[in-house]
């Protein structure tokens, strides 16, 4: 607010403007209350004088002397430019709005999911496509196979056997003693692509 005060104020002042002495660390005598305050608003001036000369927003032309630097290569303007001010001000508020609508809008959604993954008769009727599952880039140019088993249902894959070892054939065994193991065959190397297969066919369906 100091620094916004000291630009308003030193922008309206001539070119060449004269800044106060620099104050004394250690006043020659006690200071009254109004007194320490002057000293304290002159250091804070000294301050902020640095930080504009910093980025080149003023030039000391002497000791006690100050004015505004305008670039045209740079683009500065009038740091007191009001109607640039209230524009930018007028651009951060509808920023700020727009992310308020994103906040809230993507809060609903996630209310909405979290809704609907809590939701035991919604979860019974989630399923995927095997264009779904074909389409990802780790199953791509393999072989899928989709297993629906019930629950304590375990899958053994042992290596191959030395008589198929050098074909790079491998079993899988599939094993549950609660129900019906249903294997659904999604790709095929030789013959389908991902494109190529709309539904999902049961290849084998057991019960040991």
């Amino acid at each position: 607010m100091i620094l916004s005060s000291f630009i308003h104020k030193a922008h309206n002042f001539p070119s060449n403007t004269q800044i106060p002495q620099k104050a004394q660390t250690k006043p020659r005598s006690k200071p009254n209350t109004e007194t320490g305050l002057i000293v304290v608003l002159k250091r804070r001036i000294y301050d902020i004088t640095n930080v504009l000369e910093g980025i080149r927003l003023i030039e000391k032309t002497s000791k006690s002397h100050i004015r505004w630097k305008r670039s045209e290569a740079s683009g500065l303007q009038r740091v007191d430019d009001r109607g640039a001010i209230q524009e930018l001000q007028a651009e951060v508020e509808g920023l700020y709005a727009e992310e308020y609508r994103m906040d809230e809008t993507i809060k609903e959604k996630q209310d909405l999911i979290r809704a609907l993954a809590e939701d035991e008769n919604f979860k019974k009727k989630l399923y995927l496509t095997a264009e779904d599952i074909l389409t990802l880039p780790c199953f791509q140019d393999e072989t899928v196979i989709a297993i629906k088993a019930p629950r304590t249902s375990y899958i053994e894959v042992p290596g191959p056997d030395q008589d198929n070892e050098s074909s790079g054939e491998y079993k899988m065994i599939v094993r549950s003693h609660m129900g019906p193991i249903d294997l659904y065959l999604l790709s095929c190397v030789f013959c389908f692509s991902c494109m190529d297969i709309h539904m999902e066919i049961p290849l084998v369906r057991t019960t040991g």
